[in-house]
């Protein structure tokens, strides 16, 4: 029996990558919900290598006579080994450039090298990168005009892995050979991704103010339903349909009435000017799709979406530009296992006019977030890889013993020493997270051949150099022993004494204290802009020690007032563990406080954990406006009273479990698991227990490489403090490994309470409809229950007339989990 122990690993393996994004793409306050979709670590199973020593070294023979060997990755060292890509790269107009993870030192180094070449050699004058297409535009102003920071403007892209001293080496590297292009082109800086849709409305409404000033209030009125979860795509995705309805038809009508007045609207600025605006309001459309989607879609939505950019991009430069791609292996890569990604569409387009480079490395070390145990992130540290699993093609490239080389893998005469090249075989893919405790997560089974067209590897690599590395170090190990024991100084009275301005772009903002405008007493304290344009937020904040409220669920009350706020304001609340990590947090972005508004009392309520060391809280603003807030309150409650963490991958779940009978298709229900590729899920009105259908579940491919399940996730409160047993129909054919139900219950920090997946009593082969049940305590702690159907390996299984009940402390739970 093959071990299905990945199912008891963190829920973001059980359910899809996509969960990742909200604690990793930016480095807001609370992480906001910017979903950067990495490609799901799929935990693969090591192919053993051959035991005959010659073949071995026939591979090793047979890499090197055919690698192209190249002497370094630092930029300006010359292009005389990096000369034989001129005919491999051809008259391409696309080359792409992959990185097997977001935090390589040398990758991003040789993506600075490759660019130096291919405009100084190859007339590429267009580089894009995997972030939000406005914000990089104000870096392609710096590296034309030279206007701005581009430290500062790098930091606005929102992604930490792009916050690099490498990626800003290239960007002053572009600025200055524009600045003295001779007969080469100049180059442009440039995004392609969608995920963040703030900057764009505001493009769209400036613009309009511009050539038609009457009808920008309309274009504001437009976008205010959308714009409340311009950062909170998992609040977006549990909104209730109609509210998601209203948001897509006004974000459609505001991109149509643009397109309506284009003649009008070009005559008063130019056709430049309006593409610009076009564009915008079609990145604030394809972010609306992205975040109403299921979190199994998500990726695929944003990897259309980023290849629909990529093609305007080239349309806008002209027929005769060349552009150069920055993103990860996954989005690049021409034939994703996973889903139809990027690299695939663009190949469909644009055929051999694209050429791709993965990048691939032995050993070494690499930038990335910790994922706990349990699924929690912590801090934004170094991590070290061990060896890669034999018969890898990691383990291929290292047997080559070459410290750097590149391999052009099309048109590789198959033959016994070559065989091994079209795998399937794991090969690394590591986004912005990672987890030491499980490194094999982190491969995937894949046919390098059919994927990319050249292979860039390393045999030894070291982490990118951070930019605000010491900051974060700072903040995730904060040392709270030097902060308040408790909060202190809650109205202001004292002036500012305990509260300091923080947030991303703190410097844009002022804090201070108001003895005009209070809610109460003599003083108010109050946190305004200082630009005309900030870039992201700025917040009011005290930090204490969490002692005082360790174990206990905490109320914060407070009133605010808000002034102009183009964006949103909220009171925030935050719990931190030792390691930087948050379990919990709320800042009120479902539910932001916007425009003008007088004094009103808002609340808050988390638990503090156990393992809490530390507790922020204040007033958070989100771009231009002006916020007061009076009168906090800090008092410990019930657990009849709820919380109200938005921790971003619970709050999007129903109250309830639904469509238990499948009834009603497969609604509520998604695929997940190690390999969800190797699976598909439907309904069956043939095969069923009882009513008119059955779900399914059953394997796509011949030799599945781990396992897929049909689940639910929803959340506990109805069930919190209960014994809750779970049962339901199962019926099998042809299952080759084993099926099994499975119910699990997690905690404020993602972790497992409880847990049963029959592993101890599988289901195999052939049977018919029979009753299984699961029985689980739900702790007072809890916050969600996953449950469903697994199947590893082949075979097929059908599920009905599932059903939850509370059950007397007399029935035994099966819980195979332990602490």
């Amino acid at each position: 029996m093959k071990n299905s122990s990945s199912l008891n690993q963190p829920i973001w393996v059980v359910v899809a990558a996509v969960l990742l994004a909200a604690l990793l793409a930016g480095l807001l306050l609370v992480s906001g919900d910017k979903r950067q979709t990495m490609p799901e670590p799929n935990k693969s199973q090591p192919i053993p290598a051959s035991s005959n020593t010659s073949v071995s070294q026939d591979v090793a023979s047979w890499i090197k006579q055919h690698a192209i060997p190249f002497k370094t990755s630092k930029p300006g060292s010359g292009f005389e080994d990096l000369m034989p890509l001129k005919q491999i790269i051809g008259d391409a107009r696309i080359v792409a450039l992959g990185e097997a993870t977001h935090g390589t030192h040398e990758f991003f180094e040789m993506k600075h090298r490759l660019v130096e070449f291919l405009v100084q050699e190859m007339g590429f004058n267009v580089f894009a990168i995997e972030a939000t297409w406005p914000e990089s535009n104000l870096v392609n102003d710096y590296v034309h005009t030279g206007n701005g920071d581009p430290a500062k403007l790098l930091a606005g892209l929102y992604f930490w892995t792009w916050n690099t001293q490498e990626v800003l080496d290239m960007i002053q590297w572009m600025r200055t050979h524009n600045q003295h292009p001779g007969n080469e082109p100049t180059v442009s800086f440039l995004g392609f991704d969608m995920q963040s849709p703030r900057m764009a409305m505001n493009n769209v409404i400036a613009y309009v103010q511009k050539v038609d000033a009457p009808q920008a209030q309309e274009f504001t009125s437009l976008y205010t339903c959308f714009r409340r979860y311009q950062n909170n795509s998992a609040g977006y995705a549990s909104a209730q349909a109609a509210i998601k309805s209203q948001c897509h038809k006004q974000a459609q009508q505001a991109y149509d009435d643009l397109n309506s007045h284009r003649p009008a609207y070009e005559a008063a600025s130019s056709s430049g000017e309006f593409a610009l605006a076009l564009q915008s309001a079609r990145l604030v459309l394809q972010a609306e799709a992205a975040f109403s989607s299921s979190m199994s879609e998500y990726a695929i939505v944003r990897d259309r979406s980023m290849a629909e950019n990529i093609s305007w991009l080239l349309n806008q430069a002209g027929p005769q530009a060349k552009i150069i791609l920055w993103a990860h292996n996954g989005h690049v890569s021409t034939n994703s296992p996973s889903y139809k990604n990027m690299g695939s569409y663009l190949r469909e387009q644009y055929g051999k006019e694209m050429i791709v480079f993965g990048f691939d490395f032995y050993k070494g070390s690499f930038n990335a977030v910790s994922q706990g145990e349990s699924g929690q992130f912590g801090e934004l540290t170094s991590h070290q890889t061990p060896s890669p699993p034999t018969g890898s093609y990691e383990d291929y490239f290292h047997r080559a013993g070459l410290p750097r080389m590149f391999l052009y893998l099309r048109g590789i005469q198959v033959s016994p020493v070559t065989e091994w090249i079209n795998g399937p075989r794991p090969v690394r893919s590591i986004g912005a997270g990672y987890s030491d405790a499980h490194p094999d997560n982190f491969f995937y089974q894949a046919r390098l051949p059919e994927e990319f067209d050249v292979l860039i590897y390393f045999e030894e690599t070291s982490p990118s150099i951070l930019l605000s590395a010491a900051n974060r170090q700072q903040t995730s190990k904060i040392d709270w022993s030097a902060y308040l024991k408790q909060p202190a100084n809650l109205d202001f009275e004292v002036s500012q004494s305990g509260w300091f301005v923080d947030g991303t772009q703190p410097e844009d903002y002022a804090i201070g204290t108001d003895h005009t405008v209070k809610h109460n007493g003599n003083t108010s304290g109050y946190i305004t802009t200082k630009t005309d344009a900030p870039l992201s937020y700025g917040t009011l904040k005290q930090r204490i020690q969490a002692d005082v409220y360790r174990g206990k669920r905490l109320r914060m009350s407070g009133y605010v007032k808000t002034e102009a706020v183009e964006e949103w304001a909220g009171l925030f609340l935050r719990i931190d563990g030792v390691n930087g990590d948050v379990l919990s947090v709320d800042d009120m972005q479902n539910r932001p406080i916007m425009a003008t508004s007088d004094w009103t009392k808002y609340e808050l309520v988390l638990d503090v954990p156990e393992s809490s060391v530390g507790i922020s809280f204040g007033v958070l603003l989100q771009g231009k406006g002006r916020v007061w807030i009076d009168d906090l309150q800090f008092e410990v409650v019930g657990k009849d009273v709820p919380t109200t963490d938005s921790r971003n991958r619970y709050n999007r779940y129903p109250q309830q479990p639904n469509n238990l009978d499948f009834e009603a298709g497969t609604s509520g229900w998604f695929m997940a698991g190690s390999q969800p590729q190797d699976y598909v899920l439907g309904v069956d009105r043939a095969a069923k227990h009882g009513g008119d259908a059955g779900g399914y579940l059953m394997s796509r491919v011949e030799t599945p490489a781990g396992f897929g399940t049909l689940m639910q996730m929803f959340q506990a409160d109805i069930y919190r403090g209960k014994r809750l047993h779970l049962s339901g129909y199962v019926k099998a054919e042809s299952v080759k490994d084993w099926v099994g139900l499975w119910m699990r219950v997690d905690g404020p920090a993602g972790e497992m309470l409880g847990f049963d997946n029959m592993q101890n009593r599988p289901i195999q082969g052939t049977s018919d409809w029979r009753k299984y049940e699961i029985v689980l305590d739900v702790p007072e702690s809890s916050i969600n229950i996953a449950f469903g159907i697994l199947l590893q390996g082949k075979g097929k299984v059908w599920i009905d007339d599932l059903e939850f009940e509370v059950v007397g402390q007399d029935v035994p739970t099966t819980n195979s989990f332990r602490k």
